[in-house]
């Protein structure tokens, strides 16, 4: 995103200016407000309403599935094992 989508975006908005017509130079205006409305939306959301705190919870969860993918062939292992011996027991 940062290094494809931030970029061609701006090219795009400078290429609307460039174009000398009033309508590009309209859209490339109205662009631009939205552009600015959507980074202050989400510096809000960052700041006033946890953001920080939610995209932590997110890498957290991730992580936490992550170790408990590479580890589910083991644990699927001693499971089995446990079921067996109970099976046997009763």
């Amino acid at each position: 995103v940062v290094f494809f989508v931030i970029p061609l975006l701006l090219l795009g908005l400078s290429s609307l200016f460039m174009q000398k017509t009033v309508g590009f130079t309209v859209l490339g205006s109205f662009l631009v407000i939205g552009v600015i409305l959507g980074l202050a939306r989400f510096i809000w959301w960052w700041k006033k309403q946890e953001g920080l705190q939610k995209c932590l919870a997110c890498l957290d969860r991730r992580t936490d599935m992550n170790s408990t993918m590479k580890t589910l062939p083991e644990d699927m292992q001693f499971l089995k094992s446990k079921v067996s011996l109970l099976a046997e027991h009763t």
